[in-house]
């Protein structure tokens, strides 16, 4: 496999060998990087047309790839295959921007089913929610866990005692998307009405300083936020 990836963020510290990474500028522009970016993407694809095989992409891809497969389909040629690949939904609509983008998201994703020459989804019931055909869904991969990483947690998990309080973790990001805010107010209530209960979360995000700043007002030390960790890292916390 000759892999090659291309992204606007740095280098992954962990990664096959053989992985090509290409950069590409995203300026700190609201739509304006956007398009930079995407633009730049497929010229970039165009300058190595002859030997691609596989373009693998996500949503916000879906418009720029479109025209260069109907480009593919006009010369008559095979390759390179266009796969969608699909990690989530959006998950919220409470702003104007977040109703943009959430409209951005079907449509793009609505298009994509007829164009696209096969589809990957994180879970099957992800690929059947979106409405991915049957004939074009190519399998379901999970997002990099590693269940043999976390087998020494699994493996030396004891039995929680009747006078300990039931220990919650969230690891992953911190966005309004995700609810973790509402997590941490349900924690607290529960704790409130009797329950022994406690919730460490972990992660980076824009919610950061919200979770912060409640964890800080609590005074029986419910709630513990603690920043990102390498993903090597997190059967430790376990």
């Amino acid at each position: 496999w000759n892999t090659v990836l291309i992204s606007a963020g740095p280098r992954p510290a962990e990664g096959a060998p053989a992985m090509r990474f290409v950069q590409l500028e995203w300026p700190n522009v609201y739509v304006i990087g956007y398009l930079f970016f995407h633009f730049a993407a497929a010229w970039y694809l165009l300058s190595d047309w002859p030997r691609i095989d596989v373009v693998l992409f996500h949503t916000p891809a879906a418009p720029f790839l479109f025209p260069l497969s109907l480009l593919r389909r006009a010369f008559g040629r095979r390759f390179p295959r266009f796969v969608f690949d699909l990690r989530t939904v959006p998950m919220s609509t409470s702003t104007t921007k977040a109703r943009l983008q959430s409209s951005f998201f079907w449509t793009s994703t609505n298009l994509a089913r007829f164009w696209v020459d096969g589809v990957t989804a994180i879970t099957s019931r992800l690929a059947e929610a979106v409405g991915v055909p049957k004939t074009k869904l190519l399998g379901t991969w999970p997002s990099g866990v590693s269940l043999g990483m976390f087998e020494q947690a699994r493996s030396s998990r004891v039995a929680r005692r009747c006078f300990e309080p039931l220990r919650l973790i969230y690891v992953g990001a911190l966005s309004e998307e995700r609810h973790i805010l509402e997590l941490c107010q349900a924690v607290v209530r529960a704790k409130e009405a009797g329950c022994s209960v406690a919730l460490t979360v972990v992660g980076d995000g824009t919610q950061m300083y919200a979770l912060t700043t409640f964890a800080a007002n609590q005074v029986n030390g419910t709630i513990d936020v603690r920043p990102a960790v390498p993903h090597q890292l997190v059967p430790g916390l376990l």
